[in-house]
């Protein structure tokens, strides 16, 4: 008996830290939700993981970020400033005519024709251009290294989505029905006698333990799936898991 009522005080304990883990991730996504109240929903298991194509998916996650974006948005402004730079070394220039009369000796009217421009001296506008032009390489530096971020994240979010693929078929659903059969044997053994209590126990324990790791697969793979999308700035995620084929709502006997 004591045996028993360790087993239900420790069940019990792992369903309220379920349930405070659950509160828990709603408060973190309601920060962007702002819902007044909890919405109900149906989340679909999977048998197998939604096929993805590598380079298609890697393309979105780089010309959907919005910090590439904004990091293309500043070179374009570098550049900009740069040529702007440029025109400043070489001002516009302007045509000048003037007419005049020279009385200091015999009176001789003349007539001028001609361009006037500034000529850079001492070469002075060079600086500024020097910086603007370190200014683009700079933005255009900072753009790579955010690109490969953006990659180096993705990739190692398809390697996470591919692991949870595997586990999914380590750890099918259809073992859910093995499960309570293997369960519904050990009660009928255990009530005529021909299973000590110990020992069912312990098959109920092993029994439950491999629950647990199936319900897991399916949450470290929606997990890992809905990390893929959000890397990959993905906005249709509800369409992608009603249209997704190997998807399919387990009923639960």
């Amino acid at each position: 008996m004591f045996i028993i009522q360790r087993k239900i005080l420790a069940l019990r304990k792992h369903f309220n830290d379920l349930e405070l883990d659950a509160n828990k991730q709603y408060e973190a996504m309601n920060l962007y939700l702002m819902l007044e109240s909890v919405p109900s929903f149906r989340i679909p298991f999977f048998t197998e993981g939604v096929k993805f194509n590598f380079n298609e998916l890697l393309n979105k996650a780089v010309s959907q970020n919005l910090t590439l974006m904004a990091a293309k948005g500043e070179i374009e402004k570098a550049k900009t400033e740069l040529n702007l730079a440029s025109l400043e070394k070489y001002p516009d220039y302007s045509i000048i005519s003037q007419v005049g009369e020279d009385r200091s000796g015999v009176a001789n009217r003349f007539y001028d024709f001609g361009f006037k421009f500034r000529i850079p001296v001492w070469d002075r506008f060079q600086n500024k251009i020097s910086a603007a032009e370190v200014n683009v390489k700079s933005k255009q530096e900072i753009f790579r290294h955010q690109e490969n971020l953006v990659k180096t994240a993705f990739k190692q979010a398809f390697l996470d989505y591919e692991q949870s693929k595997i586990n999914l078929k380590l750890f099918n659903l259809s073992k859910l029905d093995e499960i309570e059969k293997d369960l519904i044997y050990a009660d009928v053994e255990f009530k005529k006698g021909r299973i000590l209590m110990i020992s069912y126990l312990e098959l109920e324990n092993q029994l439950h333990e491999t629950h647990h790791a199936i319900l897991d697969a399916q949450i470290a793979h929606l997990e890992a799936l809905l990390n893929l999308l959000y890397i990959t700035n993905e906005k249709e995620i509800i369409g992608t898991l009603q249209h997704a084929v190997q998807t399919f709502e387990y009923q639960l006997k």
